[in-house]
């Protein structure tokens, strides 16, 4: 008997490939219920879920569980309006659209808000701002698309924006860059496009599925 494994001299030796694949982790859905309810009277419903934040460390905060993201009432005007103070964004004419604005709340304070202008079936989205110490968390991209929710709920086909400084944050809703003259005439005559933003703002749009 040969021992296991021994090669005959002239023979060829024969070896089977096997291609090795790292694993593929398991993605589970962990995170904060964010409800949505409409003006309307509809009852709120889960949405989306916001990933826990990481764990307080230097130079990063925790945000309290469970954060829910609702629509705006008429006494959140001022804690909306401080919030845009501190981001810097344009304040003229958010308090006509109190009804179409979501808000994040955090120790019954303010701490995100998306607006929504509604002309039929278009839609302007604007005021999406996050309290400072709560950014880079994931409640901006949660305050957009719950807001792209409620446009669509609303009947809004398409959705335009202006910005300054978030070029790059809201292509990954589907946005684009756009020219002024592509913009829906009624969004178009709104006070963002004729007097709050400058007109070296970028504007962008998004189309919403049925």
């Amino acid at each position: 008997m040969r021992p296991r494994n021994h090669l005959v001299p002239g023979a060829h030796r024969s070896f089977t490939r096997r291609t090795l694949r790292r694993p593929v982790p398991q993605i589970q859905e962990i995170g904060v219920a964010i409800a949505i309810c409409a003006q309307t009277g509809e009852r709120p419903h889960r949405a989306y879920t916001l990933p826990r934040p990481l764990p307080p460390s230097k130079g990063r905060t925790h945000i309290h569980v469970p954060l829910d993201i609702t629509p705006a009432a008429p006494a959140d005007l001022s804690g909306i309006l401080a919030l845009l103070d501190a981001s810097r964004l344009p304040r003229a004419g958010i308090e006509d659209h109190v009804a179409s604005t979501l808000v994040a709340r955090q120790d019954s304070g303010v701490v995100g808000t998306a607006a929504l202008e509604l002309y039929g079936g278009a839609a302007l989205l604007r005021s999406v701002a996050v309290a400072t110490a709560l950014r880079g968390q994931g409640l901006g991209a949660a305050l957009t698309m719950a807001a792209l929710e409620l446009a669509r709920q609303r009947s809004a086909r398409s959705v335009y924006l202006l910005t300054e400084t978030a070029g790059r944050f809201f292509p990954r809703f589907g946005f684009h860059a756009i020219s002024r003259a592509e913009v829906d005439v009624a969004v178009r005559r709104s006070t963002e496009f004729t007097t709050a933003c400058p007109s070296s703002a970028l504007v962008m749009r998004a189309e919403l599925a049925e």
